[in-house]
């Protein structure tokens, strides 16, 4: 079932409500790359949801300028308010917390240990540091933050390794999920022989992405760090 939140927009005295799909919404709101249109749940803007009462055209053309659902979306949402309880606000900040903390696991080394920190010490660094997350923030800009804050408690680098590639062709169709989803292609080519790809890893991946990459194919990976 679909979870969904209230976006609300007053304006010339008269409120404006949209139904709207919870996770599709904490995307855009991340990257704004989703479609607008893609947020909306049902066909119609509200005077009151609750009450399921729709918006009249007259209103609309006189505070949106139109009736186009995807114009009126625009405008409540960059002016208007989501309307959220305290548990739908912590389920929020409890997700965005979540993924700074994935982000840290999967992409950060501790150069006291050379590897990847644990959930359990990122956490105790956010409580040290008086990490708090932002219920509304964007979530790269509090990656940056977060890690601002720990480095004088858990010193933490983002380390990339570049790889270079060369799987046989007869294994490249059995791993080429796995190397577009593990690593960034900075670029790649094909051969008669083989599939040349240059990929950009984590450190604290690298090991274990070519480790299972070489267990996957039965022919020999060639390999070279850049």
């Amino acid at each position: 079932m679909t979870k969904t939140i209230i976006a609300q927009l007053k304006k010339n005295k008269k409120t404006f409500d949209l139904l709207l799909d919870f996770d599709k919404y904490l995307e855009w709101k991340n990257n704004k790359k989703i479609p607008i249109e893609d947020l909306i749940v049902g066909e119609y803007c509200f005077s009151d949801i609750k009450k399921a009462e729709r918006a009249n055209e007259e209103d609309l053309k006189e505070c949106f300028g139109s009736i186009d659902l995807e114009k009126i979306a625009e405008e409540i949402l960059k002016k208007g308010q989501i309307q959220m309880t305290t548990k739908e606000k912590q389920e929020l900040q409890e997700r965005k917390r979540k993924q700074i903390i994935d982000f840290i696991c999967r992409e950060g080394l501790d150069p006291r240990t050379n590897c990847p920190p644990t959930p359990a010490r990122i956490e105790l660094a956010f409580k040290e540091a008086h990490f708090n997350v932002e219920v509304f923030g964007n979530i790269d800009e509090q990656i940056k933050e977060a890690l601002k804050k720990i480095m004088p408690v858990l010193p933490i680098i983002i380390q990339k390794d570049e790889i270079e590639l060369k799987i046989p062709i007869s294994d490249s169709r059995a791993v080429q999920r796995v190397v577009r989803e593990s690593a960034k292609i900075l670029k790649e080519k094909w051969t008669s022989d083989f599939w040349i790809v240059f990929v950009e890893i984590s450190s604290g991946k690298s090991t274990s992405f070519l480790e299972h990459l070489t267990k996957m194919c039965k022919n020999e990976i060639i390999v070279n760090k850049k």
